[in-house]
């Protein structure tokens, strides 16, 4: 059984870790462009593309389920396992499992297309922010690939959570 989910601290705490990870992207300068294979097979900013990315479709399927309306919304199913596990203890498993293609970064990461996502991003946080009060009665769910049938709060946790998850590697990665 997932504990309740208090939205606005989720959102919150995902808005700071963009931010955060955006000041170690600027401290990094040119280098957060470079990898480390003893950290990660990414660079700093290889894994704020694929977070934006990540956190743009998570935060659409929480408007999503928030209105109601879209065609991946599911009115059976539950979180499996492997989610009720992640979103109890607050953690996602590192190493475990592979980023699906649609949210891979590209290779060169493009700086200007990167600050794109990245503004795109804050205008998701901003409509998410904005619907708060819906998203504990929403009670359809969206599945995830890994994770099993998400309701509108678990995709909010699991986006703090794979945020955080890529803001520590990234803190590796900026050391």
């Amino acid at each position: 059984m997932i504990p309740a989910i208090d939205v606005q601290a989720e959102l919150d705490d995902l808005a700071a870790a963009l931010e955060r990870f955006t000041e170690l992207r600027s401290q990094l300068g040119g280098r957060a462009g470079e990898r480390r294979p003893d950290v990660s097979g990414w660079s700093l900013e290889e894994h704020l593309y694929h977070l934006c990315l990540a956190t743009d479709l998570a935060l659409r399927n929480v408007l999503s389920l928030s209105r109601g309306k879209g065609r991946l919304i599911m009115h059976e199913g539950e979180a499996n396992a492997l989610a009720i596990q992640v979103l109890t203890e607050g953690c996602y498993p590192r190493g475990e499992s592979v980023a699906p293609r649609m949210v891979q970064p590209p290779d060169p990461i493009d700086a200007g297309l990167l600050d794109q996502e990245i503004e795109l991003l804050g205008q998701g946080l901003e409509r998410t922010r904005a619907l708060l009060a819906t998203l504990p009665g929403a009670v359809a769910r969206i599945p995830h690939q890994h994770l099993g049938a998400l309701s509108a709060s678990e995709w909010l946790r699991f986006a703090r959570l794979h945020a955080r998850h890529h803001l520590a590697i990234a803190s590796e990665l900026a050391d």
